[in-house]
């Protein structure tokens, strides 16, 4: 829907990957910029909604969204069916896309790629050159850098930092857990509980 209230798109485009989009200027102050300002880019205006902005040269199209808050700057670039939303950062030259979701206070920047079906959430930091994807889910103040990559199915990772060491890609999993892993610990958690009963 057009928000004529909220934001216009310009005459000046950029060409992304075959498509045009537009660059945007503030037609009010918002929660990150006053009125006048003149942001990124999007294809249209689906892809910019609820007090969200998008600055510098980075750019929003196809079937994405950034709303609700978030901040997308500097050459990011969100795309597919991506959606970016309650107050989420990405900057640098992070890319994210497919039907990956960013929310919370989660930030992704540098040459960070997020996508598939990967959700990155709450205080949660994707930088470096690492790769979130797969049906991977990043939370709580997990932080996944340098050249490390989740591509995990079901799995969720909570307070867990990968990084490299010595020079080698390597990684240190503070915990993980998957729906197998929850059943292991439930059924170990009642076999523990029968031996103190005798």
């Amino acid at each position: 829907m057009k928000n004529e209230t909220y934001y216009e798109m310009l005459p000046e485009t950029c060409t992304v990957n075959g498509v045009v989009l537009h660059r945007i200027r503030a037609t009010r102050n918002n929660a990150h910029v006053p009125a006048g300002t003149v942001g990124g880019f999007i294809e249209s205006w689906h892809n910019l909604i609820g007090d969200a902005w998008i600055a510098d040269d980075a750019c929003v199209y196809g079937g994405a969204s950034v709303a609700c808050g978030a901040l997308v700057y500097e050459n990011a670039q969100i795309y597919d069916h991506a959606a970016i939303w309650s107050d989420a950062k990405i900057h640098g030259n992070a890319k994210i896309h497919g039907n990956a979701q960013v929310f919370g206070d989660a930030e992704i920047f540098g040459d960070a790629e997020v996508f598939d079906d990967a959700v990155v959430e709450w205080n949660a930091r994707v930088y470096g050159h690492s790769l979130v994807h797969g049906k991977s889910r990043v939370m709580g103040f997990a932080q996944v850098y340098d050249n490390a990559e989740l591509c995990s199915y079901n799995k969720w990772y909570w307070a867990v930092t990968f990084t490299d060491l010595c020079g080698n890609d390597k990684k240190i999993i503070a915990e993980d857990f998957t729906e197998k892993n929850t059943e292991e610990i439930d059924e170990t958690e009642e076999i523990e509980d029968d031996e103190d009963e005798e």
